[in-house]
């Protein structure tokens, strides 16, 4: 179900129908609940500076630069496309295969998600995440995942591994500081890098919204 308090800002909620094709292979996990706000789970599915530290452990890359994210204002959010170099596996056991992957960003406002990963023998692989805010500092959050499936590969390792990602990405948000976002942009003590482009363009329609 996809609710809105008040006058929709688009006509439709999201197209997120690959999740329901009888052609892909599909996995849910949660309502898994995080001690952090729901615009630091945003974040940090959109960033992708965190992959060879925060996730060396699953599918993180090499120490290879990361290049600026181009992030294009939407009807509905920001997208943003991006080669990313990751280890090409979806199990805990399996290859560690360094490859380049296409990622497609598809963010929907204010806490929803959709990435699109293209590998180069043409698997494609879809998670979107959304955060439900319990508080200012908890929240609920949700994952469905579709994949082609081009090796035939069983669901449970696949999950297995999906629900490991997830949980290195609630361990770090969990640990952040402070617990809330700051829609402020200044005085924050944080510093904003090029690789920020989402956070900086999240935050700025937050402000912009809030004012």
């Amino acid at each position: 179900m996809w609710a809105c308090e008040g006058e929709p800002a688009a006509d439709d909620p999201p197209d997120w129908g690959v999740y329901d094709r009888p052609d892909v292979q599909t996995l849910q996990i949660g309502p898994v609940r995080w001690d952090a706000s729901a615009s630091r789970v945003a974040e940090n599915f959109n960033d992708i500076t965190h992959f060879s530290t925060i996730h060396r452990v699953t599918f993180g890359p090499s120490d290879r630069p990361v290049a600026p994210q181009e992030v294009v204002a939407t009807d509905t959010g920001f997208a943003s496309n991006i080669s990313v170099f990751q280890q090409y596996r979806n199990t805990l056991d399996g290859s560690v295969e360094e490859v380049e992957a296409a990622y497609r960003y598809d963010f929907t406002f204010p806490f929803s998600c959709e990435l699109t990963i293209t590998y180069p023998d043409g698997e494609i692989e879809c998670i979107q995440l959304s955060a439900l805010p319990e508080s200012a500092t908890s929240s609920l959050v949700f994952q469905q995942s579709a994949r082609t499936n081009l090796g035939n590969d069983p669901v449970e390792p696949w999950r297995d591994f999906q629900a490991a990602v997830n949980e290195e990405d609630r361990v770090i948000c969990e640990a952040l500081q402070p617990r809330e976002v700051s829609f402020r942009l200044e005085g924050t003590g944080e510093v904003a890098l090029p690789t920020d482009a989402f956070s900086i363009a999240y935050r700025r329609l937050w402000k912009s919204l809030c004012a």
